[in-house]
């Protein structure tokens, strides 16, 4: 893999992209990407944690920092679960996302990768500075929850994809992450993935009469629908989005596909998870 040496790469976390934000006087939130339909940020800490965080003894200079983290979720032998858990888990309501933890025997975890702020100031250095400021920061974090996500030199980038590709990492079966020193990253997928806008979601037939059968989507915000998606859904997935439409149509979907047609339709097209930092301005690559 023809990469610059001085980049850095790491395995891409398959969970749901959200901001740590650490106050002037330590105490912590994680918020969402996307934004409720009041136009309000939706607040996760709850969701995860149970209670409110406060980081006692963080250093000045640390405060008033906001950091970018994958939010996810593994079993007890340490495995990720997927997406979709974790799409379930955040659009739920805090009491029902603990008791999903509690039943299921998962523990919340949060992946830090890039610093956004530092005490108050965008964090605007290569990525090799901002990541010595998130390994600092995530020193005082609860341990049990964060961790920086590892990192690896380029001569690494083709043995650690043949390791997710041989489902021999823990944490994903998603691809890598390329940071460079400046200009966007790039994701590096192993298996054909598309973005696509929900439109408009249509009546289940048979037994899944009563809730949604799936979605339209388009290409663009708003768009034209040119295709469907009907399968990958759970069941409660299908009876949200047919009772609380309006939380889905204009949302981004993660799909997978086995081809685009000219007429933008894909073939086979199957329900991911939701993106719920789009956009981010990351460059994807299909290996």
């Amino acid at each position: 893999m023809n990469l610059p040496e001085d980049a850095i790469v790491q395995p891409k976390i398959d969970g749901a992209s959200g901001l740590i934000h650490i106050d002037q006087d330590g105490n912590v939130e994680v918020y969402s990407y996307r934004i409720s339909t009041d136009g309000k940020p939706i607040v996760h800490t709850e969701r995860i944690f149970g209670k409110k965080i406060r980081i006692p003894g963080l250093p000045k200079e640390y405060t008033n920092t906001v950091l970018r983290g994958e939010i996810y979720a593994v079993t007890k032998d340490g495995q990720a679960v997927n997406p979709q858990t974790i799409n379930r888990l955040l659009n739920s309501t805090p009491r029902q996302s603990r008791w999903i933890l509690k039943n299921e025997n998962l523990q919340p975890r949060i992946a830090l990768f890039d610093v956004e702020q530092v005490n108050g100031a965008a964090a605007t250095e290569p990525y090799q500075n901002r990541y010595r400021h998130l390994e600092k920061i995530t020193d005082y974090l609860p341990n049990d929850v964060f961790h920086s996500v590892e990192k690896y030199p380029t001569k690494e980038a083709t043995r650690l994809l043949t390791q997710i590709k041989n489902n021999q990492h823990p944490l994903t079966k998603e691809g890598i992450v390329v940071h460079f020193p400046s200009g966007p990253s790039w994701k590096i997928k192993l298996r054909p993935e598309h973005d696509v806008y929900i439109v408009d979601i249509f009546p289940g037939q048979g037994k899944y009469r009563g809730v949604a059968g799936g979605f339209l989507y388009s290409w663009e915000p708003q768009g034209t629908p040119v295709g469907r998606v009907g399968t990958g859904l759970s069941d409660e997935l299908r009876s949200d989005m047919w009772f609380n439409k309006q939380d889905y149509i204009g949302r981004v979907a993660r799909v997978s596909a086995q081809e685009k047609f000219p007429s933008g339709a894909l073939r086979a097209p199957a329900f991911i998870a939701f993106h719920e930092d789009y956009p981010l301005g990351i460059s994807e690559k299909e290996q």
